[in-house]
């Protein structure tokens, strides 16, 4: 999964998920990487997450904003 930002100043990442009980921040774990980044890795990711809903939150010197939510297939 990516997100591209165009703005001034460097832009800030912070990748969500939502499991069905809200969305929360997520943290590099031995399934996720790039928690922090323009895009997210996966590994391994067990089939009970199928239908999960990932966005990236992105903010910039101009603001903040929310990526459409893309499911893990």
């Amino acid at each position: 999964m990516t997100q591209n930002s165009n703005g001034g100043n460097a832009p800030t990442y912070q990748w969500q998920v939502n499991n069905g009980a809200g969305y929360t921040n997520i943290s590099n774990t031995s399934v996720y990487n790039g928690t922090n980044a323009d895009t997210l890795i996966l590994s391994n990711a067990p089939p009970t997450w199928y239908g999960y809903l990932y966005r990236c939150i992105v903010t910039t010197n101009q603001g903040t904003i929310n990526s459409p939510p893309v499911p893990l297939r």
